[in-house]
């Protein structure tokens, strides 16, 4: 998702509920594999592990714990009738700016709800055609544009746009981001909706920018 042109990629998770580890630290692998690196990624859920469970450790590596950021007490989460563990989180990467972290009183299910309070650096992540080129390779990674050459025709398009962008030549910028969305058009059938409406907007964004 997009908040003010700054690209934010937003994952929810719950890991394995049994005493045994092993199929966590697996799903821990699997995420850290999945989740590509960016400056402003947030992963929350219910880990069913405590923060000191060795297998969160390469969350930990990659992500930063909002509530250990924020608060030093024990943030228990779980039961929500009497709660005497930590095992839900919100974790963002490194640098993004938390202004909170709250542990909330509800019944409305057996873990007590954990929110966040984040604010996004302005100018740290600028939408431009190189962030929209990476956000192309992004998607070309995770097998969301079926075709090669439909992914190279589009980083080829924004790279050409960079070169106008770097010479303030605005008008030159927004003419070839109107290419850009009509080669997207083009190439719509070779990708997820996702990936279409996600590119679409920013280009979008971009022109008007």
């Amino acid at each position: 998702m997009h908040v003010n042109g700054e690209e934010v990629w937003f994952y929810v998770t719950h890991l394995d509920y049994r005493s045994d580890p092993t199929v966590r630290e697996m799903q821990v692998d699997d995420m850290l594999e999945i989740i590509p690196d960016h400056n402003n990624s947030i992963l929350a859920g219910d880990m069913n592990a405590t923060p000191e469970s060795p297998e969160l450790v390469p969350l930990f590596q990659q992500f930063e714990d909002t509530w250990a950021l924020m608060n030093e007490d024990p943030g228990y989460t779980f039961p929500s009738e009497s709660p005497n563990k930590r095992i839900d989180y919100v974790l963002t990467t490194p640098g993004m700016d938390v202004q909170s972290a709250t542990v909330l009183p509800s019944m409305a299910s057996d873990h007590l709800p954990v929110t966040a309070d984040i604010t996004l650096k302005p100018g740290n992540n600028p939408l431009d055609a190189s962030g929209l080129k990476g956000l192309v390779e992004y998607y070309d990674e995770a097998g969301e544009i079926a075709s090669d050459d439909a992914a190279d025709s589009l980083k080829i398009h924004l790279t050409a746009v960079s070169h106008y962008e770097d010479q303030a030549a605005a008008e030159k910028v927004v003419k070839h981001m109107e290419g850009f969305k009509t080669l997207l058009n083009h190439q719509r059938e070779n990708m997820s909706q996702d990936a279409y409406e996600t590119l679409e907007a920013d280009a979008d964004y971009l022109m008007g920018e």
